[in-house]
């Protein structure tokens, strides 16, 4: 009989980007692995809990019987439930072996006997788990890979209970592929649970017991089945091709194009190409780096867009005249200086198209014949009915007015990132209204899972 670890009863949890994950009924026991999968990036939510914590809004968490007041890392560290993601954490003064046991040799006495034991154990530990690695090499010449091998090692020491794994195919080749597999089963068999989330679950399959289904913050399906599971997962895959082939065809049926080329403050030449209609997802590996890709976009220095169509190129050099060509930013850290309080809802939405539509004013008679089309504002009438600028409403006011604007490309920056899961996916409907209208969209957005479903593309 297989002993219970962890224990989540009709829990609901919000997380430090206020998403919320519903009605979680789940059992881990000790070598059990489970493996989520997610149609709509909601299972990180899952795995994320275990790194970041949340707050618990309704249920009970037990862990090993005993009910959890809080839902935190330290908890979850104290219990010996970790996650292991692609950002690890080593020492590079110390070698592998002394990362591996966090020794620091504190006397000339002890010098060598203490780099001679943790060389001989961080030996037999990486034979044992089958990595051919140097314990006395430094972790600088290790791989991303590598370390994330070494600190599933180094936690598998430690005795960890359960391991959360989180998205390690995105460092991994097919031979590194190869290893970390190896080493979940080694760890597995050792009485270890495991949670897998990844964006290729396809590769955990044979590792799994079975398959957790996660769809809108809530569990919706537990596959014991793989056939079923793989049945379900072509069947998805099969729809997301054709959405694809569709975009495609848009991009190829169209000559214009919109090329982007700066130099950032280390000297370095950068430039990405995106189409009408297209939307593409400029992937960072850290907040910190997409933060400076964004002050690079905004601040860059010999900045120009080369703006090309079947008859001429246009080039823009200057960020102040982006609006000129129909270029917009929208991004997360200004949204509520882009809200005019003393407008009309209404006056709101059309505040960028203002010459567009009258050099003196808003003509009555276009306003009327403007909002009178529910394709474009379907939610308007729910917006005015409710009279205030809430949080939901601010989102949808500013995405009524790009869409009214109609930019030839259009920058956001951590709008879906910000947003609840319900704005999520009310948001990346219209942004695919506006591609379909062949705007060009480029994210820049923390939450990777929500933006890599909606992207045509990822540089």
């Amino acid at each position: 009989m297989k002993r219970e670890l962890l224990r989540f009863t009709d829990v609901s949890v919000r997380n430090e980007n206020q998403e919320q994950m519903h009605q979680i009924n789940l059992m881990f026991r000790e070598g059990e692995c489970h493996l989520l999968w997610s149609e709509d990036g909601t299972g990180r939510m899952l795995a994320g809990l275990f790194k970041n914590g949340g707050r618990i809004l309704h249920g009970m968490i037990h862990i090993q019987g005993r009910e959890q007041k809080e839902c935190s890392r330290e908890v979850f560290r104290r219990e010996k439930i970790f996650c292991v993601d692609v950002r690890i954490d080593l020492m590079e003064s110390l070698s592998l072996a002394e990362n591996m046991f966090l020794l620091r040799p504190n006397s000339m006495k002890k010098v060598w006997f203490n780099k001679k034991a943790t060389r001989v154990r961080t030996k037999e530990l990486l034979s044992h788990y089958g990595l051919e690695m140097d314990a006395g090499q430094s972790v600088d010449s290790l791989s991303e890979a590598d370390k994330v091998l070494l600190s599933l090692v180094r936690l598998a020491d430690q005795h960890a209970k359960m391991l959360v794994v989180h998205n390690l195919s995105f460092v991994c080749n097919r031979q590194k592929m190869a290893q970390l597999l190896y080493v979940l089963k080694k760890i597995k068999e050792k009485g270890t649970a495991l949670l897998i989330y990844d964006r290729h679950p396809e590769f955990f399959l044979d590792l799994a017991d079975d398959i957790v289904l996660v769809k809108g913050g809530t569990i919706v399906k537990k596959y014991c089945d793989r056939k079923q599971f793989e049945q379900h997962r072509e069947k998805y895959e099969k729809t997301i091709k054709e959405e694809r082939q569709c975009s495609a065809v848009r991009e190829t049926e169209s000559s214009a194009s919109y090329c982007f080329r700066w130099t950032d403050r280390f000297g370095n030449q950068n430039n990405f190409t995106v189409f009408p209609g297209e939307i593409l997802y400029l992937y960072a590996e850290s907040r910190e780096e997409q933060q400076r890709l964004y002050r690079d976009l905004l601040e860059g220095n010999r900045f120009e867009i080369l703006l090309t169509n079947d008859t001429r190129t246009a080039v823009c050099r200057k960020v102040q005249k982006l609006m000129k060509y129909r270029i917009g930013f929208w991004g997360a850290d200004q949204i509520e200086k882009e809200l005019f309080h003393n407008l009309s809802i209404r006056e709101n939405i059309l505040m960028p198209s203002m010459q567009r539509i009258s050099r003196y004013g808003f003509y009555r008679n276009s306003e009327k014949f403007i909002f009178s089309s529910r394709d474009l504002m379907e939610g308007l009438d729910e917006i005015e009915s409710t009279g205030g600028f809430t949080d939901e409403n601010t989102f949808k006011i500013l995405c009524y007015r790009w869409k009214l604007f109609h930019p030839r490309v259009l920058i956001i920056h951590n709008i879906l990132s910000r947003s609840d899961q319900k704005m999520k996916e009310w948001l990346s409907g219209q942004f695919l209204e506006m591609a379909a209208r062949g705007t060009a969209l480029i994210l820049l957005e923390v939450s990777e899972e929500t933006a890599l479903e909606l992207a045509d593309r990822v540089i």
